[in-house]
């Protein structure tokens, strides 16, 4: 189960939340990626939809924990949605300390990708 939302800074940018519940992976964690545009980036609902849900499932942004399970009907969707209007709010009015984790993440992506890219090479030297 997923909500999506999307939302603009205080200082203009806007943004897309994407919050993953799976009941079967995770009991009582709700991930959340966030995706925020780059002042020169042009907003589009369908890559920053697919940014934020990368993130949400590979390297959440956010990981809340909650109390109780939530059903795969309406009000489990209802309360999941909730949630991420509490995020939505954070970043509305705070988005620099979202902007420093997406910057740490982005770091650690590029640093692995540097690793493997090295192996590789190394690898082929060897050969």
């Amino acid at each position: 189960m997923r909500t999506i939302h999307h939302g603009e800074t205080v200082d203009g940018r806007r943004f897309t939340i994407v919050g993953v519940y799976d009941k079967e992976a995770e009991k009582n964690k709700v991930k959340f990626g966030v995706a925020i545009c780059g002042p020169r980036d042009n907003f589009a609902r369908k890559v920053g939809r697919s940014i934020a849900e990368g993130r949400a499932l590979k390297n959440p942004t956010l990981v809340k924990d909650i109390k109780y399970e939530l059903p795969e009907d309406k009000e489990g969707f209802k309360n999941l949605s909730q949630l991420g209007c509490e995020i939505l709010e954070n970043i509305e009015k705070d988005p620099y300390l979202f902007q420093e984790i997406l910057t740490k993440q982005n770091k650690e992506v590029e640093d692995e990708r540097k690793r493997i890219r090295l192996e590789r090479l190394n690898k082929q030297n060897s050969i």
